[in-house]
């Protein structure tokens, strides 16, 4: 199940991704356009050892190669309830640390 299949059952869903140049990651692209969606949130970390995403406090996934395009890094998922404790408690760590992505707004000069 892709990203906007989820959003669109209005799941709320956190992700905190590796960013390093943003303008060239294609994923930082995808996940960008994602916040149009007022049930998706989004930051980002200079470097973590994992990408994590959390999907209505019930299933959480780990990709082991935060610089990896998301579709070709190994996969941990899990809905086991004492994992996703232990998960949510260093997500929340990590999410409190975490920057917002800059805005892919343009200001326009009047």
């Amino acid at each position: 199940e892709n990203y906007e299949e989820i959003l669109r059952r209005n799941v709320f869903a956190q992700v905190i991704v590796v960013i390093g140049d943003e303008a060239q990651n294609s994923d930082f692209k995808k996940l960008k356009n994602l916040e149009q969606y007022p049930n998706f949130s989004l930051r980002f970390i200079s470097e973590a050892k994992s990408n994590m995403l959390i999907i209505d406090n019930t299933e959480a996934s780990v990709t082991l190669q935060p610089k990896a395009d998301l579709g070709t890094s190994p996969v941990i998922w899990t809905d086991h309830p004492e994992f996703l404790a232990i998960y949510r408690e260093y997500f929340e760590h990590t999410w409190e640390k975490a920057q917002q992505p800059p805005s892919s707004k343009k200001i326009v000069n009047a």
